[in-house]
């Protein structure tokens, strides 16, 4: 979920950090993420605890695809997607167009 570094200052401007989680541990991410240089925090989530605590996500999540949780400055949850395959990524331009709707930004 590289694309959303492209438009993290449009989060930070709407209040909201940006938190992927991805189902693999620190041995599978320790090479690959200091050449992304990602801006916002990557959880690593072996066996995908944290991510089956989100209300719902059971439901339409596939277990081993990463997980994009948006939070607002009060630690509100104001998306989250969650993908399907490895290579999915979400649409920034929706998820900065639901972030301003809720924040009026």
């Amino acid at each position: 979920m590289t694309q959303l570094r492209d438009d993290y200052s449009a989060f930070q401007a709407c209040q909201t950090e940006v938190l992927v989680i991805v189902p693999n541990g620190p041995h599978m991410l320790k090479a690959r993420l200091p050449e992304l240089a990602l801006p916002y925090p990557v959880l690593m989530d072996k066996g995908s605890k944290v991510a089956y605590r989100y209300s719902g996500v059971e439901k339409f999540w596939l277990e081993g695809t990463a997980l994009a949780v948006l939070v607002d400055k009060d630690g509100l949850i104001r998306y989250i997607h969650a993908a399907q395959t490895q290579s999915e990524e979400p649409d920034n331009a929706e998820i900065l167009r639901v972030l301003q709707e809720m924040t009026g930004r």
